[in-house]
């Protein structure tokens, strides 16, 4: 579960979003709809911990999100950007094993499911826009099957 409680976020001296309370429950699927500006990505910034929030809380499996370790962070929350450019020629397997990395053992290998998530999602030999393999380059949701 994620809840959010009073949180004003902003960046400098402006105030991007004040007094937003919202909780979403485990399977639940939400949507951030609105205009430029609005706080949209001020608020996935925050989310994910990458934008200390100016006042409220924000609490992620009945813990204070800034008390969660990176590593338990980045297994429980994930931001797939709306586009992404890979400079370097990897398959999509290796992007997918790359979302892959916190659930790692310390000095251990990729979960063995992971390649079968990918080959589920028809990822297997397909490299990003501008590889040197064959095949279209990832969409958005290609990164979210990890």
């Amino acid at each position: 579960m994620i809840r959010v409680e009073e949180l004003d976020l902003g960046y400098g001296e402006r105030l991007v979003l004040k007094g937003l309370n919202f909780q979403v429950a485990p399977g639940e699927f939400v949507g951030i709809l609105g205009p430029n500006g609005s706080g949209k990505s001020t608020l996935l910034h925050t989310l994910s911990g990458l934008l200390p929030p100016r006042e409220g809380r924000i609490i992620i499996r009945d813990e204070h999100l800034g008390n969660l370790s990176s590593r338990l962070r980045a297994q429980i929350l994930a931001v797939v950007p709306q586009s992404s450019e890979v400079r370097f020629p990897f398959p999509c397997l290796e992007i997918v094993l790359m979302g892959r990395y916190p659930h790692r053992k310390r000095l251990g290998h990729h979960h063995r499911a992971s390649p079968g998530a990918a080959r589920h999602r028809g990822l297997r030999g397909r490299a990003p826009a501008g590889g040197d393999r064959p095949g279209p380059g990832p969409g958005p949701s290609d990164f979210a099957a990890g």
